[in-house]
Order: structure tokens, then C-alpha cells, then sequence
């Protein structure tokens, strides 16, 4: 994903880069192809659909229920943290700081937290 040869100013945050005209532009790579690994051709995950729709759901609904904020400093100042990954066969962000809070009171957020728990199990 930040290889120069593919993306001009890979280091760099920009959704434009995918865009011409105003639509989508299918001359620049798609990350979401070397980015989630499901296979080509006849060797084609089945279950791709299933696994994009299951963390389409998870995500929704953790953003639902709380805001994600990053930690507050001893002054009570947001903690400004860098994106950093690590490189090599399998990439991950680094560890950076955030702090979950609910969204509602205590027992909404108990309800719509077993209620994501039903959804979700198989």
C-alpha cells in the first residue's frame, strides 16, 4: 500500500486519489483486493461476502454504542498520536491510545451490548 510505483505520496491520507471526475477511478489499484486476501479465480473465498457483511455489523455496531476518543493528557488535552505500522509479511497498526465511552446510560448500553452479542453468534 505505500509503494510509490503504485500511489503517488503513499505516506500520505488521500481519498481523492481514487477518484476522477467525480466517480470511482478503475485505473488505480483497489486496496481492498491485496488488502483482504480472499483468493482469485476458482480458488475464491466463498465465505468473502459473509466475513465483509460480519465486520460491516461489528464495526456499525461499536460505533453505535460508544465514541471513540483518544486519551486526555494531565491537563485534560487530547493525546494527539501518530499512525505508525509495523512492516514485514503481516502489517498491523502499532499501539496507540483511545478511550471507549458509552454512548447511552449504563443499562442501554448492557442492552445494546447483549443485543450485538445475540446478532452476531452463529
Amino acid at each position: 500500500m505505500r509503494d510509490p510505483a503504485a500511489y503517488d505520496e503513499p505516506e500520505q491520507f488521500n481519498p481523492d486519489r481514487f477518484i476522477r471526475d467525480g466517480k470511482l477511478d478503475t485505473s488505480v489499484r483497489d486496496p481492498a483486493v491485496y488488502v483482504f486476501g480472499y483468493g482469485r479465480s476458482h480458488r475464491v473465498c466463498p465465505g468473502r461476502y459473509f466475513a465483509e457483511d460480519m465486520l460491516y455489523i461489528v464495526v456499525a455496531c461499536v460505533l453505535h454504542v460508544f465514541n471513540i476518543e483518544p486519551p486526555l493528557d494531565e491537563h485534560g488535552q487530547p493525546i494527539r498520536s501518530e499512525y505508525h505500522q509495523t512492516h514485514g509479511l503481516i502489517s498491523h497498526p502499532q499501539d496507540f491510545g483511545c478511550v471507549f465511552k458509552p454512548r447511552y446510560s449504563d443499562a442501554s448500553t448492557a442492552s445494546l451490548i447483549s443485543g450485538v452479542e445475540g446478532a452476531v453468534s452463529l
